[in-house]
């Protein structure tokens, strides 16, 4: 993974220290992998932690400057429309060769200014440093897929990859944030700017942000519009048109140097990727890519060995089995000092041998799954689809499965709001959503004065809602990919990778996809009577064996979740000394729902508790505040 960090002296008496910088690269030293360096002047100073992940990055040389205007850029990310770009360019005379996508969005700052950010499609993030200006250009992707983290005061703007690296600088507070506690309590995300630092910040995606000695300004500079509803004849036409932009989210993503691992569950995500691959490459030319898949012998329910099998089977390709990690022989502990955050879900840590594989093979990176159950599971807004599509037969069936599921009062809860909806005037729906998309019920827990000082339910209510969408169906595709929950997980994502010197990359996070799916009628996701993800399951009979396209569900990670609360590392949290000093929790409640959870309640089935990832989150929060001596203001 690659790294980028800096620091400005924004009232141009502020030192500002190579020596810093190298902390803050320090600070992170899976990042890199290919080497770093360093440029400064008297009042700024740009690190770049080099990983190649793309042919033009073995030679990429950072921070750039152009010989034309004196900007300097550092760039961590990969450019997915580069021909496009080249040709929005013209003729221009390029100083790197082969051209990097450094030096490419470098050229169209200085030819378009800020205006050129909606020209990029791809994963990052990047800092442009203007000394004509005295100012710095920062930018962050759609989706977030790149992290980007800072911190301002009136004498210096330091930012980084990671929020250790921004707490490595000399100067920067640790003041709790409680409002963001309160997510992590809750398990109800509403920031897309905020940490667990009252005074580090995150640019939320879409955004980018201007940095002088006089102000800093945000604004979102792109948005994922409304789509024209897509109506085909039938099922293979759907599906062709989905393997069309498939392909391409994938071959943007096989761009790199050296071999790519892709990472293989066994599920139909995972599995489609892989199958594409391999059908890219029987069409152009053989592609040097080898699977990397997870083993659990002591969990009989995840272990999806047969199907892994079946895809190798079916395609041939190298392979490699890797057991998972026992979550206790994870040092809970050394994971909060090491990344002074909240510790990671333990389903991600038990990854970590997979992640370890990767890089012992060489490997820099990794195609993985995620994104597709945001796109491609389905909702419940089904109705609109079928009353615009002319099909009543199939409506007044939806109708009458609703109220055999519901009752009447489901199917008006349900079908009428959907078929209603349309109706509302923009503006009125746009509040609907602000003032009641979420009704907040806190555990019991939790303590009722804390979420009122920290005012918790307008901080739900106030959370970018964003997007205008004449359809809920629409929406929901929208709001999952863009929810504060969604960014946070994709920031631990790349937190955990980084420190193995890999780069995680996401085929069904691309653009055109995200895109495609919201313009996509519900029947070919979940509709009536079929299965979950059924555009997939039409478009994997070129992709996939049998045994996968037909698979009804997937692995749970719950089980991971519920066996590290049993974990020794967790239960000597029992009795939460820092949440109940901190006045956020009741000892007697919380403990004793804790208790309840580890005698065994809901076993057989973690899925069935509720709670399982909030109790999880209040055992790593308890943890961070002793750790971090982190004291609650």
């Amino acid at each position: 993974m690659s790294g980028i960090c800096g620091i400005f002296s924004r009232d141009g008496h502020t030192p500002v220290s190579p020596a810093d910088l190298q902390r803050m690269m320090a600070a992170s030293p899976g990042r890199g992998p290919h080497g770093q360096n360093i440029w400064s002047s008297n009042e700024i100073a740009l690190g770049y932690q080099h990983l190649a992940s793309t042919p033009e990055a073995v030679s990429d040389r950072q921070p750039l400057v152009s010989p034309q205007s004196g900007c300097r850029i550092i760039f961590d990310g990969r450019l997915d429309n580069r021909d496009e770009l080249f040709a929005t360019m013209g003729k221009i005379e390029f100083h790197t060769s082969p051209v990097t996508d450094a030096e490419l969005v470098l050229r169209l700052y200085e030819k378009r200014g800020e205006q050129h950010l909606k020209l990029l499609l791809g994963d990052f993030s990047f800092v442009i440093w203007d000394a004509n200006r005295k100012s710095l250009f920062c930018a962050r992707d759609i989706f977030g897929i790149k992290p980007f983290y800072y911190f301002v005061s009136g004498r210096v703007f330091i930012f980084a990859s990671e929020i250790r690296q921004v707490l490595a600088c000399p100067g920067v507070p640790t003041d709790l944030d409680q409002g963001m506690a309160a997510e992590y309590l809750t398990g109800v995300f509403a920031s897309k700017s905020d940490t667990l630092y009252a005074h580090v910040k995150r640019l939320p995606p879409a955004h980018n942000l201007n940095v002088n000695r006089d102000r800093l300004t945000s604004r979102r500079y792109d948005e994922l519009q409304h789509q024209k509803r897509i109506w085909y004849k039938n099922d293979s036409e759907y599906a062709e048109h989905f393997m069309e932009i498939f392909s391409r989210a994938v071959t943007a993503r096989l761009r790199c140097h050296g071999r790519i691992g892709l990472h293989l569950s066994g599920g139909l995500d995972s599995s489609s990727i892989v199958g594409m691959v391999q059908l890219l490459g029987k069409k152009g030319g053989p592609i040097d890519a080898e699977i990397f898949s997870l083993t659990f012998p002591e969990y009989a329910e995840l272990d999806e060995r047969a199907c892994v099998e079946s895809v190798e089977n079916k395609w041939q390709i190298r392979s490699n089995k890797i057991p998972i990690i026992k979550y206790s022989q994870h040092d809970l502990r050394n994971e909060v000092r090491e990344t002074r955050e909240l510790p990671d879900l333990p389903a991600r840590i038990v990854f970590s041998n997979m992640y370890q594989a990767v890089s012992t093979r060489g490997i820099h990176v990794l195609l993985s799954g995620q994104g597709s159950d945001e796109l491609f599971t389905g909702n419940r807004f089904i109705y609109q689809d079928l009353l615009r599509a002319g099909q009543p037969g199939y409506l007044l069936a939806a109708c009458r499965d609703n109220v055999r599921e519901k009752g009447w009062r489901g199917l008006f809860k349900r079908a009428g709001a959907d078929l209603l909806w349309p109706l509302i005037p923009r503006q009125l729906r746009q509040y609907l959503l602000d003032r009641f998309s979420y009704v907040f019920r806190p555990a019991p827990w939790i303590c009722r004065p804390f979420l009122e000082q920290v005012s918790f339910t307008d901080r739900i209510r106030q959370s970018d809602a964003g997007g205008q969408f004449p359809l809920l169906a629409e929406y929901s595709v929208y709001n999952d990919v863009t929810l504060a929950g969604e960014i946070l997980a994709l920031e631990y994502l790349n937190r955990c990778v980084a420190k193995y010197g890999i780069e995680e990359r996401y085929p069904f996070f691309d653009r055109r996809l995200v895109q495609f799916a919201m313009a996509l009628p519900e029947q070919q996701k979940s509709g009536l009577q079929r299965e979950k993800k059924h555009i997939l399951r039409q478009a994997g009979k070129q992709l996939l064996p049998d045994m996968i396209r037909e698979r009804k569900g997937k692995a749970a990670f719950s089980r991971i979740t519920f066996e590290a609360l049993q974990a020794p590392v967790a239960k000597e949290r029992m009795q939460f000394h820092q949440l109940v000093a901190a006045g956020w929790v009741s000892q007697e409640l919380l403990g004793g729902r804790y208790r309840q959870v580890l005698a065994g309640d809901n076993k057989a089935n973690p899925d069935d508790i509720p709670d399982l990832f909030q109790l999880w989150n209040a055992i790593g929060l308890d943890v961070v505040l002793e750790e971090l001596k982190l004291i609650p203001k």
